[in-house]
Formats: structure tokens, sequence, C-alpha cells
């Protein structure tokens, strides 16, 4: 079932600190069912009479984790004011490096977020690299939607001069809000 989310983060539009109450809930809520899915699935091969030691070790530490995961949502909730984007380089050269990268976000992104990619556009000229060259997508199998693979699709449709070029990766429904992504992009074909 997809949720959406429909709270207005607006600041000054809601009650002080429903921000932070919330970061705080959802991080234990977090904890709670990754720990009773732990128990679960443990509990199934204790009934199985399949549990050794070495599934013990593996749900300790996946536990340990969960709990790790949550103290520093909680430790870095009341510093988290409005969220600052992400940013993301890639240099492009003779060598045609790969150009993808994956990067973590500083908190999970909603169902509801639909990402969008602006023009890369030429910083000092009026060159701009079309949206439909750069891509960013949640990595398949990250069920917490917390990272972004950003990728250039298409290398041979990039200018070839050299120069640098930025560009936004966003959340295709919040008009005028913050960007998630900032991507630089430097075209040097002599390095």
């Amino acid at each position: 079932m997809a949720t959406t989310d429909k709270r207005n983060w607006t600041p000054g539009s809601n009650f002080p600190g429903l921000k932070l109450g919330t970061t705080i809930a959802e991080s234990w809520l977090r904890l709670l069912t990754d720990q009773a899915s732990l128990f679960n699935d443990a509990w199934r091969q204790v009934k199985d009479g399949n549990f050794g030691l070495g599934d013990y070790a593996r749900s300790a530490a996946n536990l340990w984790e969960s709990y790790l995961r949550a103290a520093a949502d909680l430790v870095r909730a009341p510093f988290q004011g409005g969220a600052a984007p992400q940013w993301v380089s890639f240099v492009y050269g003779r060598d045609k490096p790969a150009l993808k990268r994956t990067l973590t976000l500083p908190s999970e992104l909603g169902e509801s977020v639909q990402l969008a990619v602006t023009p890369l556009r030429g910083l000092g000229t009026n060159d701009v690299i079309p949206p439909s060259v750069v891509s960013a997508t949640f990595p398949s199998g990250n069920l917490r939607r917390d990272t972004l693979e950003i990728l250039i699709d298409d290398p041979a449709r990039l200018p070839h001069k050299d120069g640098e070029y930025m560009g936004f990766v966003h959340d295709k429904r919040a008009q005028g809000g913050p960007p998630l992504v900032v991507i630089l992009l430097t075209i040097d074909h002599g390095a």
C-alpha cells in the first residue's frame, strides 16, 4: 500500500517540534519494525530446528545495525533543519570514465517523491545539456529510498568542448522546493 506524505513541512506552518517529533517517531517505528521482522524470521528457524550459531550471530549483527541506525537518527534529528542537498561531481575527459555515481541521502524519501532532473546549464556559457541525458533513480532493492543513482546515460551526447555544467535532481511534485541533489559536470578533453 503506497502512502502519500501530505504533511506541510514549510517552516512556521506547523506547531514547534512537529518535524523533530515525527523524525523520532519514524525512527523508532523503523527500529521496531526491523526488530519484529528479525525475531519473526528467527522464530521460523527455531521452530524448524535450523537456528544455529551462525544464524544467531547474523541476527545479532542485524539487530545491532538497526539499533545504531536508530541512535544515529535520534542524535542527528535535532540538527536537521532544512534538508541540504547532496552534491555529486563528474569529470568527463579523454579516458571516458563511467559517469555513474551512487550517493546516500541524509534521510529517506517518501514513496510519493517523483524524481526529476533539470537541464545541466553551462557555467559562464549558454550551453545546455538536456535532462534526457541524465537520470536519477533509486537503486533496485533499496526499500528505504535513502540512496540515489545518478547516471549520465549517453556521454556521446555531451558537448565536445570543455566546460562546467550544473543541474539539479528534485521532487517533481514540489514546485519551488529545494533540490535533493546538485549535479556538477566538468568536461575536460585535455585531462
